[in-house]
């Protein structure tokens, strides 16, 4: 195997190092602060049920609670760096 597709293998199989930190990003958490760009993004994680009924209602129920543990993510992080930042004008 040659050294460039020893490079493509260890970068799908996530065994490269990973590139320098972005100082513009503070990440804690679900949360991230770009600096740079002026954007927060969340992630949030939703379970799905395994007694749903069918695959795309448990695969719909979890989206929609890893939508609302995001928002929720978001909102915390919005307070905490506006103090009277209203929660309900977050997208």
């Amino acid at each position: 195997m040659g050294v460039g597709r020893a490079l493509i293998a260890a970068a799908i199989l996530g065994l490269a190092a990973p590139a320098m930190a972005d100082p513009l990003i503070a990440r804690k958490g679900a949360v991230a602060i770009d600096w740079g760009r002026g954007v927060i993004t969340a992630r949030g994680v939703g379970p799905a049920d395994r007694h749903a009924p069918a695959p795309a209602v448990a695969r719909d129920a979890a989206r929609l609670r890893a939508e609302d543990a995001a928002h929720a993510a978001l909102a915390a992080a919005a307070k905490a760096l506006a103090p009277g930042a209203d929660a309900a004008a977050i997208d």
